[in-house]
């Protein structure tokens, strides 16, 4: 199997969250495990939203949904992970990304994994404070800034378990 095999199945199989329907990094939807039902509920949602016109097993993408799926596939833009990523956690990273930006939200989670940070709670993380520039032109182009606080930590956390209240 060639590496490019290997790097577009990864890409194909890999799932993301958006809207409640699992994604590839395409922003594609993962059918295999879809009721029929849960897959003709989305199928009328598209039509009445105007994203899909057609019958039965001929759908086409109408020019809203062309500009959907761009506007989808731009915002999903991927960051390597540093080339070096510290074990000191010394980044504390809070955001509140709005509910009506749920994709962004779960991108962002995605590439905080990517950099080496932990979870704490669902919007609080910590991790290493080497976040790649591009990632944070990014976020300031997509106007996440304003969700997002950073707190540099005077100690790193080196293990998240030690951390525990007992």
């Amino acid at each position: 199997m060639s590496i490019i095999s290997v790097i577009l199945d990864e890409m194909l199989t890999r799932e993301f969250h958006y809207k409640g329907v699992k994604v590839n990094i395409f922003g594609i939807p993962i059918l295999a495990n879809t009721s029929k039902s849960s897959f003709d509920t989305a199928i009328h949602r598209a039509k009445k939203l105007g994203y899909i016109d057609g019958a039965k097993e001929e759908y086409y993408l109408t020019e809203k949904g062309k500009m959907y799926a761009k506007k989808i596939k731009d915002r999903l833009v991927i960051f390597e992970p540093p080339v070096k990523i510290s074990k000191k956690k010394d980044l504390l990273l809070m955001f509140d990304i709005p509910e009506n930006r749920k994709g962004e939200r779960e991108w962002f989670r995605y590439h905080l994994r990517i950099f080496g940070f932990e979870m704490v709670q669902r919007s609080v993380w910590v991790g290493p404070s080497n976040l790649p520039k591009e990632f944070l032109e990014y976020i300031k182009e997509r106007k996440l800034n304003k969700c997002v606080l950073v707190f540099k930590l005077a100690e790193g956390f080196l293990d998240m378990n030690k951390h525990i209240l007992k």
